[in-house]
């Protein structure tokens, strides 16, 4: 079956790429045409983890959303003085450095 596919994409191998422009155009025009707007909320109603969430937001209000703390422990052998220095040491882009803070001999992403 695929290799009649293949055998007649490949004779006709000019109606299949105008079937392509075909495809993405139609799509483009459609994306733009109803645009969506994006949606961050993710809930899986009756799940557990869905119950384990709704919990979460209701006796930690403050905690609210999904994130943590990355924590690099700095030897006390390690002359790392400024949040470079350690950003250098972990190998840590740039983009990551930003959200730094250091406290002690203790670096939090």
């Amino acid at each position: 079956m695929l290799s009649r596919v293949g055998g007649w994409c490949a004779r006709r191998h000019w109606v299949v790429i105008v079937l392509w422009l075909i495809a993405i155009v139609g799509l483009a025009i459609g994306a733009h045409a109803r645009p969506g707007t994006p949606k961050d909320v993710f809930s899986v109603p009756g799940s557990e983890s869905q119950s384990a969430i709704d919990l979460l937001n209701q006796e930690f209000p403050a905690a609210n959303g999904l994130s943590t703390d990355v924590v690099f422990d700095i030897p006390a052998n390690v002359p790392a003085q400024t949040i470079s220095d350690i950003a250098a040491l972990h190998n840590l882009t740039p983009l990551e450095t930003t959200t730094l803070r250091l406290t002690g001999r203790t670096l939090c992403l």
